[in-house]
């Protein structure tokens, strides 16, 4: 699911498309017509009713109002044709599907985090991305000659188009993977739908803290160890407080906030300092997303569509700092921290008696402050009271007792009315004395291998990427329904991975792999940049928006298969070499491969005897009487071997290989004087 980075990424692919546009561009966005494509027992059903639509057939089809296409979840699909009163109501009596899209200009564009909201005056589209989806902006003959020209049948385009709003000269479209998005149509004085009420961290700090506190108050009524549900699972669930916070974004805050993945709710809301140090980490993640992202994605653009390079897309794990990383750099402090963490761990292990970690006092948090530096530089309403403790933060600054200016934020208001503002920090009391915030050279100065865990058991949990282990089975945590002994233990449910599939699943191997990893520019639907041939082809590239664009030349085509089958083949690792697949039926290793009998006999005859090329001149088969089998030289050439060949299409001249004369062939052929 798109999380906050990507959200902020479709915005700032229209806010830049939008800034470029004259008044007068602007003023003539007019809504013209919307284009999908089918899913496939859609298209189905178009091949019973008319073969010869374009639906039927994998291709872009228009929709009409009379178009009854929904999307998104199976308990919650709306329409993609603009319909009042379909966000509102799941009840389709009272949808009320516009008859044209007279009136409809495209006035602006906003986000919520899980949203893009697209102003057409009359309504507002809200596109709720979920799996494997962005924006693009496409030119009219890009999208006529490319997008609408090839099917996106098995896989042929690379992607689907979820929804395109033709603006006349501009298509801003919608690509997905699978289709598994939601369409929301939304009237000024309609009710908000649920799926956009959702809180901004960096927006409205104060009404996020709210929210929080409400979260806080829910789970002491209820009580705070009444459940074992994981910590980050919660996080990820209550998207209306935690908007834009998923799977890899809930790994990098617990890890920024120096909390262990595999605490449970309790242990993390029945604490102010690990709660604060949580929404310190979110704000300091959406800080640095605000501020750097656009900058950083410009490069991938080529005109109005986003194209980077593999090296960019690469570039996009200096951005993490934990989800897909082989190694974390941090401070040589934070680094004894989880040493210190993991000893503490080891000594459970032998245990035969269950013990509740909240009551080890040796039992640290490994949390290195610099790493929410942001949040106390670069807004006014700081929690470093509630991160260190009342008394300690007036010690950490020189205060004396009771001079640290009061808080009234709403989590400090919250936890003073429970009576929890003096709980345990978990912070090591000595670790942070010599000072709180290190120079950002001293970020990288250790190096630690993480972890990477997996679980078949949680479904919206698969895997963890932490630097922390697992607690073990007699290390648990403390639960007000069940006795110790009959906790189900997260450690049977975490398998620690070995380290080699731990290095196949990093953010770099997936990308140089060509499978979609996480981040801003890892989507099916990207641009190609396809290099052409020589020593300058990569920076001499041609743009195609869509695999088997027709605008491509065949040897450009030719190009990128070779390049999928070479990396299909394992044949793109350090080590090997850059050659065509020998089980190629043409040359370049783009073709279909070569049955086993086909690479057998390459002539496609049926008889036993061996070809003519393994014949010497005397008409004796090479390899016999004794002879040591070698091929010799024989007047066939290799363009009459390929026509042979069975479903080939190709056949080529002989092939020569080049070869530099010397100096002195060069002087006796008169070529230098």
């Amino acid at each position: 699911m798109p999380e906050y980075r990507e959200i902020l990424a479709f915005l700032f692919t229209l806010l830049r498309w939008l800034d470029s546009l004259s008044a007068e561009d602007l003023a003539s966005l007019i809504l013209y017509a919307i284009w999908t494509d089918a899913t496939i027992p859609e298209g189905k059903e178009m091949t019973r009713i008319d073969p010869a639509s374009p639906g039927a057939h994998g291709h872009v089809y228009k929709l009409n109002a009379s178009s009854t296409i929904v999307r998104g979840p199976l308990n919650c699909q709306k329409p993609i044709w603009p319909t009042l009163h379909a966000a509102a109501s799941k009840d389709r009596r009272d949808w009320k599907p516009m008859e044209n899209l007279d009136g409809l200009r495209l006035c602006g564009v906003s986000r919520t985090p899980r949203t893009v909201a697209l102003d057409f005056g009359k309504v507002t589209l809200h596109v709720q991305p979920l799996t494997h989806t962005m924006v693009q902006i496409y030119t009219r003959s890009q999208w006529d000659d490319e997008i609408a020209q090839v099917s996106c049948l098995k896989a042929q385009r690379g992607f689907r188009v979820a929804m395109a709003l033709d603006l006349g000269q501009s298509i801003l479209a919608f690509l997905t993977f699978d289709n598994v998005w939601t369409p929301l149509w939304v009237q000024p004085q309609d009710p908000i739908p649920p799926q956009i009420q959702m809180l901004d961290v960096y927006d409205d700090y104060n009404t996020f803290l709210e929210g929080i506190a409400a979260l806080v108050r829910k789970r002491h009524t209820r009580g705070f160890h009444s459940t074992q549900n994981l910590a980050t699972v919660v996080v990820k669930d209550h998207g209306e407080v935690f908007g834009g916070v998923g799977a890899y974004t809930v790994e990098e805050l617990f890890f920024m906030a120096g909390i262990s993945p595999f605490i449970l709710e309790g242990e993390l809301f029945s604490c102010p300092s690990r709660v604060a140090r949580l929404c310190e980490a979110f704000w300091t993640y959406a800080h640095k997303s605000h501020t750097e992202l656009n900058s950083w994605m410009s490069p991938s653009f080529v005109g109005w569509v986003l194209a980077p390079t593999k090296e960019h897309r690469v570039s996009y794990s200096r951005w993490l700092y934990v989800h897909g990383k082989q190694h974390v750099r941090m401070p040589i402090r934070m680094k004894l921290l989880l040493l210190d963490y993991e000893e503490r761990l080891k000594g459970y292990k032998t245990r035969v008696v269950p013990f509740i970690r909240s009551q080890d006092p040796l039992l640290y948090d490994v949390f290195e402050p610099t790493f929410i530096r942001a949040a106390s530089e670069h807004k006014n309403l700081v929690l470093s009271s509630l991160i260190w403790g009342k008394a300690r933060w007036e010690s950490l600054n020189g205060w004396e007792t009771g001079t640290a200016p009061a808080s009234s934020d709403p989590l400090t208001r919250i936890y003073t009315e429970l009576g929890l503002l003096d709980a345990r920090t978990y912070l090591h009391p000595s670790a942070y004395c010599d000072a709180l915030l290190l120079p950002n050279d001293d970020l990288g100065r250790a190096l630690v291998e993480t972890k990477f865990y997996e679980c078949k058991t949680i479904k919206s949990l698969p895997s963890v990427w932490t630097i922390s282990s697992v607690f073990p089975r007699m290390l648990v945590a403390e639960c007000s329904k069940t006795s110790i002994r009959e906790k189900a233990p997260y450690c049977d449910l975490f398998e620690l991975a070995p380290t080699k599939v731990r290095n196949s699943r990093t953010f770099v191997r997936v990308v140089e792999s060509r499978q979609v990893a996480v981040g801003p520019l890892e989507y099916c639907s990207i641009g190609r940049r396809v290099p052409r041939a020589g020593p300058k082809g990569r920076s001499n590239w041609v743009l195609a928006v869509c695999n088997d664009s027709p605008l491509l030349e065949d040897h450009f085509r030719h190009r990128l298969q070779a390049k999928k089958n070479r990396i299909a083949d394992g044949r793109h690792k350090a080590g090997h070499r850059k050659v065509a697949s020998r089980k190629a039926s043409q040359p370049g290793g783009w073709g279909p491969k070569l049955n086993a009998q086909a690479r057998k006999n390459p002539l496609g005859s049926n008889s036993k005897e061996p070809p003519e090329a393994l014949y010497d001149g005397a008409g004796h088969a090479a390899g016999q009487k004794g002879q040591k089998r070698k091929l010799v030289s024989s007047p066939i050439s290799v363009g009459e071997v390929l026509q042979g060949l069975p479903n080939s299409q190709f056949a080529a001249a002989p092939v020569t290989k080049k070869r530099r004369l010397s100096a002195d062939a060069k002087l006796a052929q008169g070529l230098l004087c």
